[in-house]
């Protein structure tokens, strides 16, 4: 009895140093794989432009090209849209083309002219063409790259793809650390055209560094899948076959498994299971589907759902949709007013400024990973939910500091927000739209993009009218009302997965 008690222990005592090693390995493996050194490199170089930029945009605008609150927000809101506009666009260009990497350049070299032409300027109507057509287009750089990064990349399991994009993300994230400190110095020492400049070197090149990575012609044979029902409606959702990634290169390509995620009876689970053994021989051969494959792959009417093909919008993604936008809108409203909040009314500097940012893009970094390595295991929905109610939080805390030191501590809160919804959002919304990558993604960062258009005009006319105090007002209401539909969305998925469960229990 002895003997075992001390195996026992023995083994129990080795398992941290197992898991540390086992964790190493992944890492080691991710580092190895083919095109992702200089991918990573790429989103480092990236992060660290937006974090030259995003922080002093509208320190720009204010301080040197001398806008007022409504012509900032005007501003702030046309580039948004035109962001929406044209991000939206390459995204589903991108989807329907076999390289998705000439979209990803002309994003990384419209940034380029962008970011290069605003500092050479400050003419009102100058910077809106800037802004409107060249940083238009650069809004799609980072759905387009995440996008790009999920079909290049020849992972060989989901669980090396979520640690691998959640390690991308964490690169750019990295680059916030000290690129906002950085930029602060370079701003104080060559002024906003030596940092424009400097950021759109930046641009330039990553987007060499993404010609060094290969991207193999994609044959589109994508299976179309189930829509992903309103939630309290049980239809079943189906996650096919991935066959938009390279199956021809010469090298063996993984198959998403088939997956009946919200089964409402027996027969439709039934169903997937056919199509889970049809559909990846036809993925393997490069070839679209057999009729019975397709057949089997969507529910009928005798099986209590209606085979109907996806809506752009149903009710869940609207939901989703909108609560993540709201999250947004809050987000680029921090974005435009925090800086100016900190110099203007609580009498801080830019390094004050960078410090915050810094400060939070730290935090951000270990959060990130960890999500990455246990993505399968946490509750999203939940997660999600607790990211906007601490974001409520956060700007109710800003509300009460009185001075620019007191808001470096509260980036905690938006750390944790902030790596929430940019690396579980991500995924969520790729598992409502399994099969269009670039689509999902786009409309994921889109929310962001939207928020930005909303922002813009609040924050200008809140700002002009009331102070940019009221600014905080308005991003803590909005995210509580985002709060609540994040956790209806949880419920009901609970709801959900409970049928599911039952359902399985009786087959």
């Amino acid at each position: 009895m002895q003997s075992i008690k001390r195996n026992w222990k023995g083994k129990s005592a080795s398992l941290p140093r197992e898991y540390q090693v086992g964790q190493a390995h992944k890492f080691l493996k991710l580092l190895r794989l083919s095109g992702f050194t200089p991918m990573a490199v790429a989103m480092f170089v990236l992060g660290t432009a937006l974090s030259f930029t995003a922080p002093y945009v509208s320190l720009y605008g204010v301080n040197h090209a001398h806008m007022s609150p409504g012509h900032l927000g005007f501003f702030m809101t046309m580039m948004a849209v035109s962001g929406v506009a044209i991000s939206r666009y390459l995204g589903k260009r991108s989807d329907a083309a076999p390289n998705r990497r000439p979209y990803v350049l002309v994003a990384n070299f419209a940034a380029v002219i962008g970011y290069g032409g605003l500092g050479l300027t400050s003419n009102y109507w100058i910077i809106m063409i800037l802004g409107c057509v060249f940083l238009g287009i650069a809004a799609a750089i980072l759905p387009q790259m995440f996008a790009f990064s999920k079909t290049a990349l020849t992972f060989s399991d989901d669980e090396q793809e979520d640690l691998g994009m959640a390690g991308l993300r964490t690169l750019v994230s990295i680059a916030w650390v000290f690129g906002p400190s950085i930029g602060a110095i370079l701003l104080s020492l060559l002024d906003f055209d030596g940092l424009f400049g400097i950021a759109a070197g930046c641009f330039l090149l990553a987007g060499l560094l993404v010609l060094r990575v290969k991207a193999p012609a994609v044959p589109h044979h994508t299976v179309r899948t189930q829509p992903a029902a309103p939630l309290d409606s049980g239809m079943v959702e189906l996650t096919m076959p991935d066959c938009a990634t390279p199956c021809t290169d010469g090298a063996p390509r993984r198959a998403a498994p088939a997956v009946a995620s919200r089964a409402s009876t027996a027969t439709l689970a039934q169903s997937a299971s056919r199509a889970a053994v049809a559909a990846p021989k036809a993925a393997h051969a490069g070839a679209v589907p057999s009729k019975e494959a397709a057949a089997a792959a969507v529910p009928t009417k005798d099986a209590g759902t209606a085979a109907s093909p996806r809506k752009p919008f149903d009710m869940t993604i609207m939901l989703a949709f909108t609560a993540f936008t709201l999250i947004g809108v809050s987000g680029a409203a921090l974005m435009i007013a925090l800086p100016i909040y900190m110099v203007n009314v609580l009498h801080g500097n830019s390094h004050q400024v960078a410090m915050m940012f810094g400060w939070g893009a730290l935090l951000e970094v270990p959060i990130m990973l960890g999500f990455g390595l246990s993505s399968k295991r946490l509750p999203k929905s939940k997660l999600i939910a607790a990211g906007a109610l601490i974001h409520v939080v956060y700007f109710v805390s800003i509300l009460f500091a009185d001075s620019a030191e007191h808001l470096v501590p509260l980036q905690a809160a938006n750390a944790f927000v902030v790596s929430v919804f940019s690396c579980l959002g991500m995924q969520y919304f790729q598992e409502l739209m399994p099969g269009e990558p670039g689509a999902a993604t786009t409309l994921f960062f889109n929310t962001n993009r939207v928020g930005a258009i909303v922002a813009g005009v609040l924050t200008g006319w809140i700002a002009g009218l009331f102070g940019y105090w009221q600014v905080f007002v308005m991003c803590a209401c909005l995210s509580g009302i985002a709060f609540v539909m994040l956790v209806y969305l949880a419920r009901a998925e609970g709801r959900v997965r409970g049928k599911a469960g039952k359902a399985k229990l009786a087959s």
